[in-house]
């Protein structure tokens, strides 16, 4: 018997809320349905890349960049999801209409956010099963508040302070993974400044306005826009130092190397220009046009400034050699990379012998099976030592081994070598310096238009 309408897995709709204009993130989604039929979100994956045909570990579909883009593996995640499923509109929970406009890394500030997940307290509080979600606004590092409720975003459980993965199943993610109390309570509201304010506003829009969108905007628009600022640097128009480099750079990073602006490079641009981002997609030769009074004099610096990491790089090159001449088991470089907040490729231009010979020990010291399983102790002990930073690692080594050993199948010895490797990174990464971003500009230059928003 031909049985009408029947999918594979449950036909869960995406969730929305009409008042805020917000929607639930392709993430959240995937954590509900792996809830509803009683697997792990892991498992989920292995399903849909299987259903996809694509080949490859559990690891790639772990963080919410995974789901819902602009990565390049998310889409066969969402595709596969839509077909299982039969709801063709969950591509409104990702980025995937903006992901040929938008740079692959530029979510992620690097500074260790997409790691440590962040919520909103009063959702949370006034958590509703039926109804409630975590927004698709949760991808954006930069946003401060609650585009529902408007309190100050969180990153740390309230009660001890801990952070929180994104290893966290639907049913136990609203509750702290240290010391198990409730994330939800009444939050802090907060009077942002000018500044941070605008980006939470620019945020908040932009989120909305991808979610709304039907088709993928075209990446013409991007050179059109371009194009503009590269037309009026030419002209000779005159603009601040600061933001003539900035611009200038911005041109020829996409001439010669077709680079994408990030999410920080779209809101530095929209600050000058006194636009939203979709503006910049919707209408870039407009956009991009000469202002009709000259506002230059109101920007002395680049609101939103490449983050300094000479002190991230100086501790993950120091903690590299420590571990090549001490340690028996070397974490893998992603994992280091991931905690000091930098990326692969400038540890490699920066310490290019180093990088070669860690490299060679790491590739050396096991199988590729077997550094699947230390790569999967290394983890669990890692999240063991965050959950209790209180506590001395070097005291507690034999404890993490212990508590690694409940998870991951290996053996007491390689258990406590992984927690050693973990205490020397974390003690590396822990002496990395603030990277508090400041907004040291002229707001003067935006009173005319920030009145208008």
């Amino acid at each position: 018997m031909l049985i009408h309408n029947w999918t594979p897995l449950p036909p869960l709709p995406l969730r929305r809320d009409e008042a805020s204009g917000t929607t639930e993130s392709l993430y959240h989604y995937a954590l509900r349905m792996s809830d509803t039929c009683g697997i792990s979100i892991h498992l989920l994956a292995s399903i849909l890349k299987n259903e996809a045909g694509e080949p490859g570990s559990r690891q790639s579909a772990r963080y919410m960049s995974s789901w819902t883009g602009p990565r390049s593996h998310y889409r066969w995640l969402m595709e596969a999801l839509m077909k299982l499923t039969g709801q063709p509109d969950l591509f409104r929970g990702t980025f995937h209409n903006v992901a040929g406009v938008l740079g692959r890394q530029g979510l992620s500030t690097r500074d260790g956010r997409e790691h440590q997940r962040r919520w909103c307290p009063r959702c949370y509080l006034e958590w509703n099963e039926g109804t409630s979600f975590e927004p698709l606004h949760l991808a954006f590092s930069q946003l401060s508040t609650c585009p529902t409720h408007g309190v100050l975003l969180e990153g740390r459980c309230s009660q001890c302070g801990a952070a929180q993965s994104f290893l966290r199943s639907y049913a136990s993610r609203r509750n702290c993974q240290a010391c198990r109390c409730p994330l939800g309570h009444s939050g802090e509201w907060r009077e942002l400044e000018a500044f941070p304010r605008w980006v939470d506003g620019v945020l908040r829009r932009f989120g909305c306005y991808v979610s709304a969108l039907d088709d993928p905007i075209p990446e013409m628009r991007i050179e059109v826009f371009m194009a503009g600022l590269h037309k009026r640097i030419l002209s000779g128009e005159r603009l601040p130092p600061a933001v003539r480099g900035y611009l200038w750079n911005r041109v020829e990073s996409r001439r010669r190397h077709n680079a994408l602006p990030t999410l920080t490079q779209y809101l530095n641009l929209c600050a000058f220009q006194g636009c939203e981002i979709g503006d910049i997609l919707e209408r870039p030769e407009e956009v991009s046009s000469a202002f009709l009074f000259d506002r230059a004099d109101g920007f002395t610096q680049v609101p939103l400034r490449r983050r300094d990491i000479q002190g991230n790089l100086a501790m993950i090159g120091s903690c590299m050699d420590r571990l090549c001449s001490d340690a028996e088991v070397l974490p893998p470089l992603a994992l280091l990379c991931r905690e000091f907040g930098v990326w692969a490729d400038v540890v490699r231009e920066h310490y290019p012998d180093l990088h070669h010979r860690y490299r060679s020990r790491y590739l050396a010291q096991n199988g590729e099976f077997s550094r699947t399983h230390v790569k999967r102790a290394l983890e669990r002990a890692l999240q063991v030592v965050k959950m209790n930073e209180c506590a001395s690692g070097r005291e507690r080594q034999k404890d993490i081994a212990l508590q690694v050993m409940q998870v991951v199948q290996v053996a007491p010895e390689l258990a406590l070598q992984c927690a050693k490797s973990i205490t020397v990174m974390r003690e590396f990464s822990k002496r990395i310096p603030s990277t508090r971003v400041d907004f040291p500009f002229n707001l003067q230059g935006m009173d005319a238009w920030q009145s208008g928003k």
